[in-house]
């Protein structure tokens, strides 16, 4: 459902107001903030949580003597516990703090025991610099981008009628709804008070919960949630 369809859909349930035939663009009052609504109810949705509609996955490519990678532009926070150097299969420490940080570069012999890496402004630095070009560091993180164009291209707000949003387009019709009605002086309690239940609900529902396999260590292996084969409960 794109956001043209979104609005239109709000509109009708709240009646007596002109129901728009596009958005982008449009000098009708009620479209202009029907758009403005859909876009500000975008942002805050995407940062309700890390919704699994929306994580991404970026891959690093080092190059000798380069200790400093741009990060993508759309990152909006990453994810813990899935950074991993792909070559050499072990995870990455981190993210520093600015005293770790310098210690470790104080200390050269600690820091090579295990690659650590930095959150830095628009980028991430690695410990120690990378020897060697080639070798592959991958992770997960938040996109800043909810709503994607026909094309495929992802966007961070609305920029046409045919956009639609990564996220639950039921969600947005009711958040859109109460906002309306809010920025109009009209009764929103009720409405909100059914979105914000149906938005708890898909927080809680989002992802999926990790499986604890019975089988003891041998079965689960070193990377999945497990029961020891022996020694618990004691």
């Amino acid at each position: 459902m794109n956001v043209l369809e979104i609005c239109q859909n709000a509109l009708q349930e709240i009646g007596s107001f002109e129901v728009p035939d596009s958005l982008v663009g449009n000098s009708n009052e009620t479209a202009r903030q029907m758009l403005a609504l859909a876009c500000r109810e975008g942002d805050v949705l995407a940062r309700r949580c890390p919704w699994s509609a929306l994580v991404r996955r970026f891959d690093i490519t080092t190059v000798a003597g380069q200790d400093f990678y741009a990060a993508p532009e759309d990152v909006r926070s990453y994810l813990d516990g899935t950074w991993l150097d792909e070559t050499h299969k072990w995870p990455l420490v981190g993210p520093a703090l600015p005293r770790e940080w310098q210690a470790l570069r104080a200390h050269d012999a600690l820091a090579r025991s295990h690659r650590m890496f930095r959150i830095e402004g628009a980028g991430i630095r690695l410990l120690p610099v990378p020897a060697v070009s080639g070798e592959r560091i991958s992770l997960e993180y938040v996109s800043s981008h909810w709503c994607v164009a026909q094309d495929g291209t992802r966007r961070a707000r609305f920029a046409a009628d045919t956009d639609a949003p990564m996220l639950d387009p039921f969600l947005l019709r009711m958040g859109v709804k109460f906002r309306f009605l809010k920025e109009k002086g009209l009764p929103w309690e009720a409405d909100y008070a059914e979105y914000d239940r149906e938005l708890r609900g898909a927080v809680a529902r989002d992802g999926a919960a990790p499986s604890l396999l019975m089988g003891g260590g041998t079965c689960a292996g070193p990377a999945l949630p497990g029961l020891p084969d022996s020694g618990f409960g004691g």
